[in-house]
């Protein structure tokens, strides 16, 4: 380990309760869907929900995660289709949406305000969606889970490159989704109206709106929003189980265990984080807008997580207290702002893709290296070749031999970087005999909704 046991205790500790809260949203947030679209109860969806994705989990392990995340990636393609086509149709096609979004101001697209307050500029996108993704990609325990279940280096970045047009299409249909939206209720704002109670609970209005008279699209609509919030949640659970398995647990009763034992305690875990987070939904209710709160979640302890992992990757000098007090100061700083805000009743209109995880691992960087270098910096020829990573060789790849050399700081990397599989990184979820690596207006048109929604 780079910094030690105590920082990877302390690493885990983050990533556990961000998974748990995330886990907890990823429950609230389809049920408020459900209960706008069906009128079912909001917390017997939330328990139902729960219980489902947390059987599947526990029986299927990793093999159940990956095939029902394949399965569901393709049911939430079609149901945002589904409903990017209506509503275009309805507006006369996505152009004329798309015009009146650009004639209320909803479409920017060059909006260089250095102002943090600005809801949507190219420098929040780029440096908080830079952070965000980052994170997501590169250190979360979900998707390297997913990464290293492959059987080569090279067969996970092809994966990751597919993934990629993938991605592109679900944002982007989200996004169209939201424009097309604009302009159905262009004249009418469905809360002050009294249709719903929360922001949240837009896109199954609309749902209803549009597609109430086609039997069989509301529900392609719902298992779509179910469909993204259980892929989510089943990763996240095996990756706690994983997680407090290998970095909570004593090393000694692990590894004295068998498989069988193993492998047992892992589905207990996730059996016991799935109702954690069912009871944790009820706590993520309170917090206002889903949007809002989940990545006010993801700013305060995933960038913390990504600013321990770059300190470690770009600093040799980095040491085990610089990475501690760095990641305490980060996390703190963070939990003022964002609880901060939360106590006072302030609602800043950020974008969501806020900088607040681009700053914690600022702040990690920065405290970390100052605080090492006050304690006793590391000296970057003890440390294993592997766990730095080649920056200079990387980007300038052009400069002399001697410069190049320099900027190795004493770390030879040549020959280190033949990857090999550590049976030791991850714990089965799975099979007991095999280990497997472990998102004012026209009251006419207002009041012909209502009288609809309560017909329907």
């Amino acid at each position: 380990m780079r910094f030690g046991q105590v920082m990877r205790v302390y690493g885990s500790i983050l990533l556990i309760l961000q998974a748990l809260i995330y886990g907890a949203f990823l429950l609230y947030a389809p049920s408020l869907a459900l209960n706008a679209v069906t009128g079912v109860d909001l917390w017997g969806c939330c328990i139902g929900m729960g219980c489902v994705v947390t059987f599947y989990t526990t029986l299927g392990g990793m093999k159940a995660v990956l095939w029902t995340d394949t399965f569901q990636a393709c049911v939430i393609a079609s149901g945002l289709l589904a409903v990017v086509i209506k509503g275009s149709i309805m507006e006369g096609g996505f152009h004329k949406a798309w015009e009146i979004a650009a004639e209320n101001e909803r479409i920017r697209f060059f909006d260089f305000s250095p102002d943090p307050k600005t809801r949507h500029s190219v420098w929040s996108m780029i440096i908080g969606g830079w952070g965000f993704w980052l994170y997501l990609y590169g250190v979360n325990q979900a998707q390297v889970q997913r990464c290293m279940s492959c059987s080569s280096v090279r067969r996970a970045q092809i994966a990751v490159w597919i993934n990629l047009p993938g991605l592109i299409f679900i944002v982007s249909a989200a996004c169209m989704i939201g424009v097309v939206m604009y302009a159905f209720y262009v004249d009418c704002h469905p809360i002050s109206f009294g249709l719903i109670a929360k922001t949240d609970q837009l896109v199954p209005l609309y749902v209803m709106d549009i597609m109430s008279k086609y039997p069989g699209l509301p529900g392609v609509f719902v298992s779509c929003v179910v469909s993204g919030s259980l892929s989510s949640l089943s990763s996240g659970l095996n990756a706690l189980s994983a997680v407090t398995l290998r970095d909570l647990l004593p090393t000694r009763c692990v590894n004295e265990v068998s498989q069988f034992r193993s492998t047992i305690i892992s589905k207990l875990l996730v059996l016991f984080y799935g109702v954690l987070s069912i009871a944790l939904a009820y706590v993520v209710s309170n917090l206002g807008s889903v949007l809002e709160a989940v990545y006010t979640v993801f700013g305060i302890l995933n960038g913390p997580l990504l600013g321990v992992f770059t300190l470690g990757m770009f600093y040799p000098w980095a040491n085990k207290k610089g990475a501690f007090v760095g990641t305490t100061v980060a996390l703190g700083f963070l939990l003022w702002v964002g609880f901060g805000a939360f106590a006072n009743g302030i609602r800043t209109p950020l974008s969501p893709l806020s900088t607040r995880g681009s700053l914690g691992m600022v702040l990690v960087q920065g405290v970390g290296i100052i605080v090492s270098f006050i304690t006793g910096k590391t000296d970057p020829k003890s440390l294993d070749p592997r766990l730095i990573c080649p920056v200079f060789e990387v980007l300038l790849p052009f400069l002399p031999v001697k410069v190049r050399d320099f900027l190795r700081f004493g770390i030879v990397h040549e020959g280190k970087y033949d990857v090999k599989v550590d049976p030791e990184i991850t714990i089965a979820v799975d099979e007991p005999a095999e280990k497997e690596v472990t998102q004012n207006g026209q009251d006419n048109k207002c009041s012909d909704i209502k009288e609809k929604n309560h017909a329907v």
